[in-house]
């Protein structure tokens, strides 16, 4: 658990030199976890997929064998579910997962049209594929033109997906 308060604590600080990087990017996305220090709501990977754990059992050892985990979790990005069995005493590796805040503008050809906090637009993302709940809110919250939204993207393994919407605090700005 120390390991993961370094990599909290750690994940977002700027080295300072004459070549500024951002700590994250310049490692892997990411790092090894012992499968008996897992719980539920952690991240890990299973079957190439980075994924949240919903539950976590584990089965004291037998006479010839090791204390086994038995890990279910869903795939942060589609939703689906899936399994992994392991050893406690085994390494297995978890994701560098983070979360971005957007202010939703525009929806164009399932395109979404997003300003960072700072004001940046970024047009790359989709609406998503996997969730038509979370598809059709977002269609519907934007049609509600007096309200401004506010959209969450994780990020983990080198990809990008929208996990949520919900009303802005302050008032629309555009």
């Amino acid at each position: 658990l120390q390991f993961l308060y370094f990599i909290d604590t750690h994940l977002h600080t700027n080295m300072s030199s004459d070549n500024e990087f951002d700590f994250c990017t310049a490692g892997s996305n990411t790092f090894p976890i012992q499968c008996g220090s897992l719980r539920k709501g952690m991240h890990c990977i299973i079957d190439g997929h980075p994924v949240k754990i919903l539950s976590i059992d584990t089965s004291k050892n037998g006479k010839h064998g090791h204390a086994k985990a038995h890990i279910t979790g869903e795939d942060i990005f589609t939703g689906k579910k899936v399994e992994e069995c392991c050893p406690t005493s085994h390494n297995v590796e978890a994701p560098v997962v983070s979360r971005q805040d957007y202010i939703l503008i525009d929806i164009e050809d399932e395109y979404l049209t997003l300003q960072e906090m700072d004001g940046e637009i970024r047009e790359d993302l989709t609406l998503p594929k996997h969730d038509d709940d979370l598809r059709n809110r977002i269609k519907r919250c934007f049609d509600m033109t007096e309200k401004e939204f506010i959209i969450t993207v994780t990020t983990a393994m080198n990809m990008e997906g929208v996990v949520q919407i919900r009303e802005s605090t302050v008032p629309k700005r555009y």
